[in-house]
């Protein structure tokens, strides 16, 4: 209904190229779609052999006034995933990439 795939033959393929909203937007249906994936991640994590997926984490400290710029960092990597997948012909899977980051500390306090 939204025009962003289309059936071709047996398979589905996308009509555009990437799909980003845009960062900091708050909405319910954005919030409810990454709540699904996490429960999806947590599927595939006791499911899937892990040569179909990948996990792995990186705790790590830094400066409260460095936080923007990881969050940067974190989103060219996603545009950068998200332009090579775009660009990639005669794709036969679809996956999702999370990226969580989160704080362990509550200002500044263990």
């Amino acid at each position: 209904e939204l025009g962003l795939i289309e059936k071709k033959d047996d398979r589905f393929e996308q009509v555009q190229g990437a799909l980003t909203i845009p960062d900091e937007v708050q909405s319910t249906a954005i919030h409810l779609f990454h709540e699904k994936m996490l429960q999806m991640a947590l599927y595939a994590l006791r499911e899937y052999d892990v040569g179909e997926r990948e996990f792995n984490s990186v705790t790590f400290s830094f400066k409260k006034s460095e936080l923007m710029t990881i969050k940067n960092r974190i989103r060219e990597f996603r545009r950068e995933i998200n332009e090579f997948s775009s660009n990639a012909p005669d794709s036969d899977e679809v996956y999702q990439l999370n990226i969580q980051l989160l704080p362990l500390t509550k200002d500044g306090r263990s």
